[in-house]
């Protein structure tokens, strides 16, 4: 049986972060209307994908939404659309929001799987984040968390800040080992066009590492989360088993039809790709008119759902079956330099090839 993804976007943050490029707004009194422009976005799509397997609410900061509209919201998920058994429901939260009790009933509405927003457990690296959480918040997120009840929690985490160095970001990794969190995700910080971290760092007043220090940035995380249990599943990603893979980011990693809603949510079905408004006044004004909110789309062709099968199982462990890859001098350059193994006809990337995932497929792929 055919299985697709969903996304629900919460286009919400009681402030920005200075180094976050998501769409979001901080006028929090548009919450009401939001949830019913997204219930009724959700009636456009009735019976336009398969079933369900995992339903992902991010944003934006989605703890922020209260209990009712959260309620309301998946409600209407579990009206107008079908899902598989057992299906991955995930929220992510911010460390700052939330008691033991607010968990519990997060629990109680369905919902299975935690992203929490720790990014650091260093105050001095939060407050330079812009964070609205203190390491300590975070801790006690985790701690409220598990003893609600929840077994399936991940955290964020992001290295490679000014200043940081090797010791300071494994303390951060340590702490995953002593809160017994089963996944966690590594990124890299990215400096995205037009965020104030960006504007910053074009003015000359970042100090940020090389390709050297991030490669020994990469390295670090790779070998301590190895040598503590942890499978490195794909570029950003560990978890301590299987079972806690993230099922949802392997829907977008295998190309698997996704569907997202809110603004500036992004879908897929297989062959097309569309987009919708990054604005919420104007996502408001026409789901009020009974209208889906697209702002663009666009055809995959053959050729580019071959680069982008390539592209997205390069970043994982599993890989990608050799035949999609034709034989060259380069393909075999990056064998023998141990960018890449071929294992039971899967060309799969080391953990040295995982760290230049986004460029293998491009080397590989020229054209």
């Amino acid at each position: 049986m055919s299985e697709a993804g969903l996304y629900i976007h919460i286009p919400f943050c009681a402030r920005k972060c200075p180094y976050c490029h998501f769409y979001s707004i901080t006028n929090l009194e548009l919450m009401g209307p939001f949830i019913e422009g997204l219930v009724r976005e959700m009636e456009m799509y009735r019976g336009a994908f398969p079933p369900f397997s995992t339903i992902y609410v991010g944003g934006g900061s989605p703890s922020l939404l209260p209990l009712p509209f959260i309620e309301t919201m998946l409600n209407g998920v579990f009206r107008f659309f079908s899902l598989t058994r057992n299906p991955e429901v995930t929220v992510e939260v911010n460390p700052a929001d939330g008691d033991r009790t607010w968990f519990k009933a997060l629990a109680q509405l369905g919902v299975n799987r935690l992203i929490i927003g720790v990014q650091s457990f260093d105050d001095g690296d939060l407050a330079f984040l812009g964070r609205r959480h203190r390491a300590e918040d975070a801790v006690v997120a985790v701690k409220n968390a598990q003893e609600a009840g929840f077994v399936n929690i991940g955290i964020d985490l992001i290295y490679g800040l000014p200043q940081q160095s090797i010791e300071v970001w494994e303390d951060n990794l340590k702490q995953v080992i002593n809160l017994a969190i089963p996944h966690v995700s590594c990124y890299e910080l990215t400096l995205e066009e037009g965020t104030p971290l960006d504007e910053r760092a074009k003015r000359g007043e970042l100090n940020l590492p090389d390709e050297e220090m991030k490669w020994q940035f990469f390295q670090a995380t790779d070998g301590f989360l190895s040598e503590h249990g942890f499978i490195h599943y794909e570029v950003s990603n560990f978890a301590r088993d299987d079972a806690f893979y993230s099922r949802h980011n392997l829907h977008y990693w295998q190309r698997v039809p996704y569907l997202g809603l809110g603004p500036s949510a992004h879908s897929f079905d297989g062959h097309h790709r569309w987009w919708n408004t990054s604005s919420l006044t104007r996502y408001l004004r026409k789901t009020e008119k009974g209208v889906k909110p697209i702002e663009g789309k666009e055809e995959i062709t053959r050729e580019d759902a071959i680069f982008e099968e390539i592209f997205l199982g390069l970043r994982t462990r599993d890989g990608v079956n050799k035949e999609l890859v034709r034989h060259s001098p380069l393909l075999e350059s990056l064998l023998q330099e141990g960018y890449l193994i071929v294992d039971h006809n899967r060309l799969r990337p080391t953990p040295k090839g995982l760290a230049l995932a986004d460029r293998l497929a491009v080397i590989i792929c020229p054209n």
